[in-house]
């Protein structure tokens, strides 16, 4: 039998206590329309999400929505489907931006995560390589290019963006 029970401190606190930084949240016009996906076991399909979010439209919206609301930042942006990363980070390299991806199919992992770490204004597509325990402070955009049920799923993917540094007080999502 339980006396206490022992809660953990919420976001709002530690972005006030200034171990977190403070989101900026957009959601761009013209996104994939979550009503379009049906649930299965509790989370979006798999194969209709890829269907849905790899059609070109959208596939340019991520690069455009970056462009607009956080050009020239380093980026981390989240996938669940291998070839729509890719297909996404050639948008971006196609525009003359510095993208790459990395996946579980990533000879180079190591070295991309190097590069990434390394390089101002990256932009890094992966696919669930790095939702948890990747620490890169200097990431100051996160974009979610999949959908999603799972809240943890979600604080964890945009967590990524939210640790501070003294050159940053705020990231972008």
């Amino acid at each position: 039998f339980y006396e206490d029970i022992v809660c953990g401190v919420d976001i709002p606190d530690l972005i006030s206590q200034g171990s977190l930084c403070q989101n900026i949240t957009y959601a761009p016009k013209d996104t994939v329309d979550a009503a379009a996906l049906k649930v299965k076991a509790g989370e979006y399909d798999e194969g209709l999400m890829a269907m849905e979010f790899s059609k070109a439209k959208h596939i340019q919206n991520t690069v455009d929505a970056y462009l607009k609301f956080t050009p020239d930042t380093k980026c981390l942006v989240f996938f669940f489907f291998i070839e729509h990363s890719r297909l996404v980070t050639a948008a971006f390299v196609d525009r003359g931006l510095n993208a790459r991806s990395v996946s579980s199919l990533s000879d180079d992992r190591d070295e991309v995560i190097k590069w990434y770490l390394s390089t101002p204004n990256a932009i890094l597509c992966n696919v669930a390589i790095l939702t948890t325990g990747f620490d890169a402070p200097d990431t100051e955009t996160i974009i979610m290019n999949r959908a999603t049920l799972s809240m943890p799923l979600w604080l964890q993917c945009c967590g990524r963006g939210s640790r501070p540094t003294d050159a940053k007080s705020s990231f972008t999502i």
